[in-house]
């Protein structure tokens, strides 16, 4: 009796060392600070999808700036993160990438790609730098589109049309060289060649909201006609709807102001109604990314469904807003069963189902 309690303490022990032994640690790079509006839920449902599949997760933050990307890399090598996902914050992926591929430790890039100026250099994941192992993009471009799309038809419905019967676009982009800035201008731009708008200006704000709302408030003094004001992301949405306040006109009425995130200070100002839109689920890449990886780890390569996927993004009015506040306003991801999206969990998933409206579908 004894001896056969003593054979299953040393089972039981030998399976928790294993469990130990495969458990990997991931590192996330944000590229601002803690808690930040669009980063902080990025950090959290990655978090949540972690704890779920029994990884952990280790943040590191740049504060805003290049070579804190630099040193936050260096750090997570030396802390022997078992991979390191990231975005391409001004121009730094070529970098971390080449030194992933030094230091052999895995990268997943996500959120913003390679800059064009770099594409040649770095080619594909797994071509040239074999730990690159793949990207997760989100379809900005298409984003931008439908967020224009959407703004230039609401103008439209409340009749604020320029002299020339055309609704008048300004808009407030984010960093200049930052990939997601790019493609989403691209897509407005895009959106612009309708016939029935037109696009005035564009000029960054560098992704921060006091730069919005100054910026707005000098493009509107320069086109008192335009009734839509577009932006790259909902923190300079949010900075613009301050602008038009103190403009004495109405968001939502007089302007209609919309972003890119899906976070939840934008959809609370969608849901009073001073924002008109909101664009996003991106913010779900730093959780799915963790299944791939989790799955990669566990013999089960993602490779089959391509190495450069690109997600899709949401477009969230008022009337959607509600529901998605009353499920996940909180951020309590906890509710998802994150295993659900695993090939590793599910023989029988044959093509991963990310996005917005899986989540939502499983939580009801």
């Amino acid at each position: 009796m004894v001896a056969t309690i003593q054979r299953i303490s040393l089972i039981c022990l030998l399976l928790i060392t294993t469990c130990a032994v495969n458990a990997k640690t991931l590192a996330l790079i944000t590229t601002r600070s803690a808690g930040d509006s669009f980063w902080g839920p990025v950090e959290s449902f990655m978090h949540a999808a972690c704890k779920d599949l029994g990884m952990e997760l280790k943040v590191f933050y740049a504060e805003g700036r290049r070579d804190n990307m630099i040193s936050a890399f260096q750090q997570a090598i030396k802390e022997k993160v078992d991979a390191v996902v990231f975005p391409n914050f001004q121009k730094s992926a070529y970098q971390l990438i080449k030194a992933a591929e030094e230091a052999k430790v895995p990268v997943f890039l996500f959120n913003s790609g390679i800059s064009s100026d770099h594409a040649n250099d770095v080619g594909m994941p797994r071509a040239k730098y074999k730990f690159w192992l793949g990207e997760m993009l989100p379809d900005d471009q298409g984003a931008g589109a439908n967020l224009a799309n959407t703004l230039v038809d609401m103008a439209k419905s409340a009749g604020k049309l320029g002299k020339d019967g055309k609704v008048h676009v300004i808009a407030i982009s984010g960093h200049s060289a930052d990939g997601a800035a790019i493609e989403r201008n691209k897509g407005l731009k895009k959106a612009m060649k309708r016939g029935d708008a037109v696009l005035k200006q564009v000029v960054p704000a560098n992704w921060d909201k006091d730069t919005a709302t100054i910026k707005f408030t000098k493009l509107y003094e320069r086109y008192p006609e335009a009734s839509v004001a577009w932006a790259a992301s909902d923190l300079m949405s949010i900075g613009i709807v301050d602008a038009i306040k103190k403009l004495g006109k109405t968001p939502g009425q007089d302007i209609f102001t919309g972003g890119v995130d899906l976070s939840k200070e934008g959809m609370e100002a969608v849901s009073q109604g001073t924002m008109s839109v909101t664009v996003g689920g991106h913010f779900m890449e730093g959780g799915w990314v963790a299944v791939m990886l989790y799955d990669y780890f566990n013999g089960i390569d993602f490779a089959d469904e391509g190495l450069s996927i690109r997600s899709k993004m949401s477009v969230i009015k008022k009337d959607a807003v509600k529901e998605y506040l009353k499920r996940f306003g909180k951020g309590n991801w906890e509710s998802i069963d994150f295993k659900q999206f695993s090939k590793k969990h599910n023989s029988n998933l044959k093509k991963y189902n990310f996005g917005l409206d899986s989540v939502m579908a499983q939580s009801k």
